[in-house]
């Protein structure tokens, strides 16, 4: 099993990539702001489909999609830690992208109520997500090349997948749904 410290380097590992991420995608809408701003309303377009969609609908949504992205990272990790790396970078470049572009349009108070929020939630279960994906990419390293168990390694990352990682996204997409929108609306409308 991983100790408390060995996870620790994960987790730091992780962290770093989507803080790079972050970075490179902010860089981006600063150094090319126009094509920023088309994937931006690219990205929010794709999501149209749910602006008729009651608070509750929206819960499902954004709790299933977080769910099942969070578990695909934990699962396919073990293609040696490649889609949880994928995901983590394309996701904080993406957050970066959204950032840079708000901020150029002056809307930063905007983008930091719409993330903030669930955002203290939501972000470190996805990167505990990618963490464990990680680990389980090394743990099947180590099963090829040492011939080491993996099974115990995966049924514990999917216990910490249901104990923790879970009920975050639960909370997150509770607050996502039912919170944000109601202060941005409170704020916005005075």
């Amino acid at each position: 099993m991983i100790t408390k410290g060995e996870f620790r380097t994960y987790i730091a590992i992780t962290t770093m990539v989507f803080s790079f991420a972050i970075l490179s995608g902010y860089m981006a809408a600063v150094n090319s702001p126009e094509k920023s701003r088309i994937i931006v309303d690219s990205f929010f377009g794709n999501l149209d489909f749910t602006r008729n969609f009651s608070p509750l609908l929206i819960f499902v949504f954004i709790f299933l999609n977080n769910l099942l992205k969070a578990l695909f990272v934990i699962v396919f990790g073990f293609f040696f830690a490649i889609v949880p790396l994928v995901f983590i970078y394309t996701n904080g470049e993406l957050i970066g992208l959204i950032i840079g572009v708000f901020q150029r349009e002056n809307s930063l108070f905007m983008i930091v109520l719409g993330l903030l929020p669930h955002g203290i939630l939501e972000i470190p279960a996805i990167i505990l997500a990618t963490s464990y994906g990680i680990w389980l990419g090394n743990c099947f390293y180590r099963r090829l090349k040492y011939k080491e168990p993996f099974r115990v390694h995966f049924s514990f990352a999917m216990k910490k997948f249901f104990k923790v990682i879970l009920p975050l996204l639960f909370l997150a997409a509770v607050i996502e749904s039912f919170v944000t929108p109601v202060v941005i609306n409170y704020l916005f409308s005075r």
